[in-house]
């Protein structure tokens, strides 16, 4: 298939899993499906990026013609992503394009969920040389809350206690506060490091920050 028939083709199976029209390209077009909002990126089977459109080049946060012909190692080391997240991606598309069998993956995105396929292309006919890959929001990602993990080991008030020592309060200043006495608090907050597994206020509070208080 000549590079214009690849282009067109992958143009055909981004129509099939989104909306509207999609018009065909010139393969020296640097920027193709822009009319579609989800993100789309055209790969040889071994992650160098041939195409992309204006919502991919966004999401990536560089200029379409700085991503075009970019190689794994090359996104790595401009931190595009992460090595661990290119890595899974790259094992995708080698599954979709040995295999000729669309490979999908979800990932989370702040508090956004995406889902991510790679479809080969052509499709069902052995393996492939090139991968369509295309990601589109799916859902959010569930709160996390003081009711799960960790935390949930934790009366009320022991909770209230870890937040204002978060902030940098002395016993003595959550005592005033909570209408407690000194000594009380600090046999809540030695339950508190007990129960968190803490090694010292440092950790203590670096375990609180990292479970979200």
């Amino acid at each position: 298939m000549s590079d214009t028939g690849q282009i067109e083709h992958a143009a055909g199976m981004a129509q099939a899993y989104c909306p509207g029209p999609i018009p065909s390209f010139d393969p020296f077009v640097q920027a193709i499906f822009d009319v579609v909002p989800e993100t789309i990126i055209l790969v040889d089977r071994y992650g160098k990026v041939l195409a992309l459109n204006k919502a991919a080049a966004q999401r990536l946060g560089r200029p379409a013609d700085q991503l075009i012909g970019l190689g794994p190692q090359e996104a790595a080391d401009l931190k595009i992503r992460t090595r661990r997240q290119i890595q899974a991606a790259i094992a995708k598309i080698s599954q979709a394009a040995s295999t000729g069998r669309p490979q999908k993956s979800k990932d989370r995105r702040g508090s956004l969920v995406f889902e991510t396929t790679y479809q080969p292309i052509p499709a069902g006919r052995g393996p492939s040389d090139l991968v369509l890959v295309f990601s589109r929001q799916v859902g959010r990602a569930p709160h996390k809350s003081s009711h799960d993990g960790p935390l949930s080991t934790l009366t009320p008030v022991q909770l209230a206690i870890l937040r204002l020592i978060v902030k940098g309060m002395s016993n003595k200043e959550i005592a005033h506060q909570l209408h407690r006495s000194r000594r009380t608090i600090e046999n809540h907050r030695a339950r508190i490091m007990q129960r968190l597994h803490a090694e010292g206020l440092p950790h203590l509070i670096r375990i609180a920050v990292k479970l979200g208080l």
